[in-house]
C-alpha cells in the first residue's frame, strides 16, 4: 500500500532552489519541490508546519556536520577551498560550549540611541554596519524602538540623591574638600523635594517596565557603548555630540546610564575599529536577572567575531607604543597624607 505524502510546509529557510514553500516526501524520497506561491500537486497530503525550522540536506559524513551548520555563515569561511575553510572554522569549533551553540538561534534587537541619547553620525553608521555583519550569524537581528519617558531627568534625580546619601558627612565637615562637580551634584540633590524623589522612583519603575517588555521578543538588546570615537585623554568628557551641546559633564555617558537605570545586566564587547581607526564597542544588554545569559552571549559573539578582521577585537601595534611621547600631567596635586589613626586629611575623593 502506497504511503501518503508528507508536505514539509513553509520552512523558515531551506537550502534548495525553487522550494520556498517546502518539500513533499513520499516513500522516503523527495517527490516535489513546492515553489513560492504554489501548493503541492499531490492530493490529501499530510502537513508538517516547518515555520520555525530550517531544512538542510543530510550528509553521509556527519562527524561534525552539526558544527558546520552552526558556522556556515562565518564570513572568513565563505567560498573558501577546503584547507582555508578548515583553518577559519576549527578555532571556533575547538572553543564551542553549550552556551555558544545557541548563537545561531539568538534573537537580537538593536538600537542606536534608545530613543533618547545623542550619538555621533559616524558612530551610528559604524554600528549599522556591524549589525549588518552580525545578522547572518543569528536567528534575528532587527532594529527596535524605545519610549523611555523622561529618562534623563529621572537619572539626574536618583544620581544626585546618591551623592547626598554618600557624601553628607564629608560635605558637612568641609564642602571645599569635594571637587566642584561633586559639590554641584551634592547641592542639586540637597535641593530636591520629597515630590522629586517620589516622581523619580515611580518613573524608574515605568522605565523598567517599558524596557523589560522588549525581552518578550528578543534575547538581548545591542547598542553602541559610547556615542563618540575615543578622544584625547586631556579632554575630561565629550562636551558636544553631533554638534549638540551636552547639558552636563556626564550626559555623554547616556547610552550606558540609561541601561543602569533599567537595572538590567550589560557588558561591553570590543568589535573592530571605528571610522577613525579607534576601538569600537558593542553594549550587550541582557534580560532582568539574566547575568549568566548575558555573559554567555558575549562569549559566543566574541568567538564568532574572532574570524572576521572587521569584527574581532582590535590588536594594538606594539611597535608604536614602544616609545610613547606623552606630556603627562596628573590631576592629583599632592599625595594623600594619613594621620596616626589612618584617616586622610587631604579630603574626600569621589568618581
Amino acid at each position: 500500500m502506497e504511503k501518503s505524502a508528507l508536505w514539509i510546509k513553509d520552512p523558515l529557510a531551506i537550502l534548495a532552489d525553487g522550494a520556498k514553500r517546502g518539500l513533499v516526501l513520499q516513500d522516503g524520497r523527495i517527490v516535489e519541490l513546492v515553489a513560492a506561491g504554489r501548493s503541492p500537486t499531490a492530493q490529501n497530503v499530510e502537513i508538517y508546519d516547518a515555520g520555525e525550522h530550517v531544512v538542510l540536506p543530510g550528509l553521509i559524513n556527519t562527524h561534525h556536520h552539526f558544527y558546520q551548520t552552526l558556522t556556515r555563515a562565518v564570513p572568513a569561511a565563505l567560498d573558501r577551498e577546503l584547507f582555508p575553510w578548515l583553518q577559519a572554522l576549527y578555532p571556533i569549533w575547538a572553543r564551542l560550549t553549550p552556551q555558544a551553540l545557541d548563537l545561531s538561534t539568538l534573537r537580537i534587537g538593536w538600537t542606536e540611541d534608545f530613543g533618547s541619547c545623542d550619538v555621533d553620525e559616524n558612530i551610528r553608521q559604524i554600528f549599522r554596519e556591524r549589525m549588518a555583519a552580525l545578522k547572518p550569524m543569528v536567528h534575528t537581528c532587527e532594529e527596535i524602538s524605545f519610549d523611555l519617558g523622561d529618562v534623563h531627568r529621572c537619572f539626574d534625580v536618583i544620581r544626585a540623591e546618591s551623592f547626598v546619601a554618600g557624601l553628607r558627612d564629608a560635605y558637612a565637615r568641609d564642602p571645599n574638600s569635594l571637587g566642584p562637580n561633586t559639590r554641584a551634584n551634592y547641592k542639586l540633590g540637597a535641593s530636591m523635594t520629597l515630590a522629586d524623589s517620589a516622581w523619580a522612583q515611580a518613573e524608574q519603575t515605568r522605565i523598567f517596565k517599558r524596557f523589560q517588555s522588549a525581552f518578550a521578543e528578543y534575547d538581548v538588546i545591542l547598542s553602541p557603548t559610547t556615542p563618540v570615537s575615543p578622544f584625547p585623554w586631556q579632554e575630561l568628557y565629550a562636551a558636544q555630540i553631533g554638534g549638540r551641546e551636552q547639558e552636563n559633564y556626564y550626559r555623554w555617558l547616556a547610552l550606558t546610564y540609561v541601561v543602569t537605570l533599567t537595572t538590567h545586566p550589560a557588558i561591553s564587547l570590543p568589535c573592530g575599529v571605528d571610522h577613525a581607526g579607534m576601538p569600537f564597542g558593542l553594549q550587550i544588554v541582557g534580560p532582568f536577572h539574566g547575568d549568566h545569559k548575558t555573559l554567555a552571549v558575549a562569549h559566543a559573539m566574541e568567538q564568532a567575531f574572532e574570524t572576521s578582521p572587521v569584527l574581532r577585537r582590535p590588536r594594538p601595534d606594539l611597535s608604536k607604543l614602544a616609545q610613547p611621547t606623552l606630556s603627562l600631567k596628573s590631576i592629583v596635586t599632592a599625595p594623600p597624607i594619613f594621620n596616626a589613626a589612618g584617616a586622610s586629611n587631604t579630603g574626600t575623593s569621589t568618581v
